[in-house]
């Protein structure tokens, strides 16, 4: 095996072709990320609050000139109507979720697809797709919001093949000492990702029909990087065009490339393990953590400027400024756990199994205090709630840079692909649940409802340290392992 082989590198990984791979990709899944939670930025501006107060008989909420609160809320008497569109909240709440119903329907289908026909094109077509349907949302708009609600499903139908064509394409390309840094780093994209549209969004849309123009600027970029990525990548080293001989000899014998692509392509039509993958104790420990992670990062994505807004009381521009914050920690706790992961697997002081639990580990106890003592900040001390937030959020970043997701690559083997997809489809579940879970647990906004919401975050949080850290494993499965008659 080659997990076996002397872990010591000998080709750097700055300014190499690999590490180009980890770059594009990281772009993409900035965009990505930015096509995902654009819609929850604009819906605000869309919707013209004003009509459908008036269509609700609805009233202000009351605000109490005599609290203790850093920032006051200001009383405003502007009638002026901030969209066109009239969508009750129910109807916003099925065009938020209705991209995640898309999206959880081709996770299994894009590994599949990635071993069957290669995972650049797979990864390709995923970003091509969801740029062009970004780019159909205005016109959509204007047609009103059941073609909306389609269109933002087909984003997530193609968004939904990406990150298995990602963990396939990275089995080829990521030495076992690397793995951390590689997939680390690009999978941090996400949290720029966020990091660029939360602040940009709520600039764009601040201007008149400025909503527009970000989907049109995030559609567009995103048929931008599929050029590029067509144009500087491969499925393998063997068939990268600019490679050097050194370095393709080295990624070849630090990875796990012994089967054959026309083999692998081939095998994918009759013989891919689902029950091994399914009663696979290591296999179980990823999909919980994934949920359990996904649980948080799901409910901060789409309910953190709500949290902001109804108990810490930012306005509407330092709303999007600090809700980027935590993603910034996010970015940097990915990066130096991965970091510092690929550092301990070459000096081999402790196994790469107990590095995974560790950061894992990590990645849940952390978050799980800081949501917890967040639970009791109140407006009167906003910016200590941003500071938690920065640990709770910034913490999970050690799942994605040296956890459960690097883990993925390293047990599934040519699986992988698959192995992310089935995984993804049970973390996507949160996606769909929490924002809705919040809400019922939220009706008024209250510090009483909000403090719920955290301890159920935190048993959650806890639940998937236990199952990971018991059961995780850093080898290959046997069903993973192609056996070489040679």
């Amino acid at each position: 095996m080659k997990e076996l082989l002397d872990p010591k590198p000998q080709h750097s990984l700055l300014f190499s072709v690999r590490f180009l791979l980890a770059i594009v990709i990281f772009f993409g899944v900035a965009l990505q990320y930015m096509q995902k939670i654009d819609m929850g930025i604009s819906i605000v501006v869309m919707v013209n609050s004003s009509a459908l107060q008036d269509n609700n008989h609805g009233e202000m909420p009351v605000i109490d000139e005599n609290d203790t609160c850093l920032f006051k809320p200001k009383h405003t008497n502007s009638t002026r109507d901030t969209g066109s569109f009239v969508w009750s909240k129910s109807v916003q709440g099925l065009i938020l979720s209705s991209y995640f119903y898309g999206y959880i329907f081709t996770q299994v289908p894009g590994g599949w697809l990635s071993m069957k026909y290669g995972a650049k094109i797979i990864l390709g077509l995923s970003m091509l797709g969801g740029s062009i349907f970004t780019i159909l949302i205005v016109p959509s708009a204007e047609l009103g919001y059941g073609v909306l609600m389609a269109c933002r499903f087909l984003i997530g139908v193609s968004h939904g093949m990406m990150w298995p064509a990602i963990s396939a394409m990275f089995i080829k390309w990521a030495p076992p000492f690397e793995k951390s840094r590689i997939i680390g780093f690009a999978s941090s994209g996400a949290n720029i990702g966020n990091v660029v549209a939360l602040p940009l969004g709520g600039y764009l849309c601040d201007l008149e029909n400025g909503w527009k123009t970000m989907f049109y600027l995030f559609g567009f970029s995103g048929v931008i990087w599929f050029i590029l990525f067509i144009l500087l990548t491969a499925d393998t080293p063997q068939k990268h065009k600019f490679i050097s001989s050194k370095e393709k000899s080295f990624v070849i014998s630090h990875t796990t490339d012994d089967e054959p692509l026309e083999l692998q392509k081939k095998r994918s039509d009759f013989s891919i393990p689902w029950k091994s993958i399914f009663t696979s104790k290591a296999c179980i420990a990823i999909f919980v953590a994934h949920l359990c992670h996904n649980w948080g990062n799901y409910m901060f994505l789409t309910q953190l400027p709500s949290f902001m807004k109804d108990i810490l009381r930012f306005d509407i521009k330092s709303n999007g400024l600090f809700s980027s914050i935590p993603y910034i920690s996010c970015w940097m706790c990915a990066m130096i756990s991965s970091f510092i992961s690929d550092r301990l697997i070459i000096s081999e002081v402790i196994s790469k199994a107990s590095i995974r639990k560790i950061f894992n580990g990590i990645g849940f106890i952390v978050p799980m205090i800081a949501v917890i003592l967040l639970s009791f900040v109140t407006c009167a001390n906003p910016y200590m709630g941003v500071v938690l937030l920065a640990f709770g959020v910034g913490f999970l970043g050690c799942n994605t840079g040296a956890g459960f997701q690097v883990n993925i690559n390293e047990i599934g083997g040519n699986y992988s692909g698959i192995l992310f997809g089935i995984s993804n489809t049970f973390a996507t579940l949160s996606g769909i649940v929490s924002p809705y879970i919040v809400g019922v647990m939220t009706p008024k906004g209250t510090q009483d409802e909000w403090q719920k919401v955290f301890y159920l975050t935190a048993g959650i949080y806890l639940f998937g340290a236990f199952v990971y850290v018991w059961f995780s494993k850093a080898k290959p499965e046997k069903w993973a392992i192609y056996q070489n008659s040679n």
